[in-house]
């Protein structure tokens, strides 16, 4: 009787192993997902015009899509940007936001700058665990030069209320979420 309580103790565990080893799981839908989760979870733009996995919708009233701008990293979500039209409060926004983050994130920093967004800083252990030891390639190098080496684990994140206007902190047009660079470095960004 203890022989078969300790084998399913063993898969249990084993089952746990496999889902942090490929990084499968329900807070990674959003941003860090798989590029076949993550269209899984939103709606996919079939115009034929469009680079296959880059934008999604619904269609926003202005017609541009919902979220667009999708960039991968080694088959995962590292930057996107979610639009808004016409701009919603806040608090809509926020509530969409947290969809997108790995379940486990957790606020760095929030800092807001009047005359342009607010600048947010998340991290995640999941995300970091996944992403593992940051490697500059060659192609990378002049970017790693201006801006510093991503950080595992970290997103970067800027909500504005206007391409033209500035941050009013009360709605928002657009979001922006990308991998993370010099963690606790409010000047960048926005």
């Amino acid at each position: 009787m203890v022989q078969r309580g300790l084998a399913v103790v063993a898969i249990a565990v084993a089952g746990l192993g496999v889902v942090a080893a490929t990084g499968a799981g329900p807070d990674l839908t959003g941003f860090g997902a798989t590029r076949v989760v993550f269209a899984a979870h939103h709606q996919p733009d079939t115009n034929p015009k469009r680079i296959p996995g880059a934008t999604f919708g619904p269609v926003e009233a202005d017609g541009g899509d919902h979220i667009v701008s999708v960039f991968y990293e080694k088959g995962r979500v590292e930057r996107f940007e979610i639009h808004y039209a016409p701009p919603v409060a806040l608090a809509l926004a926020e509530t969409e936001l947290a969809r997108e983050l790995p379940q486990d994130a957790k606020l760095v920093y929030r800092v807001t700058k009047p005359a342009t967004c607010e600048l947010r800083q998340y991290r995640s252990l999941v995300l970091a665990r996944i992403e593992g030891p940051f490697k500059v390639s060659q192609k990378q190098k002049k970017f790693v030069a201006l801006f510093g080496k991503g950080v595992p684990g970290l997103i970067d994140v800027s909500l504005y209320s206007s391409e033209t206007a500035p941050y009013n902190g009360n709605t928002v047009e657009g979001i922006v979420l990308q991998a993370g660079y010099n963690a606790q470095d409010k000047r960048n960004g926005c």
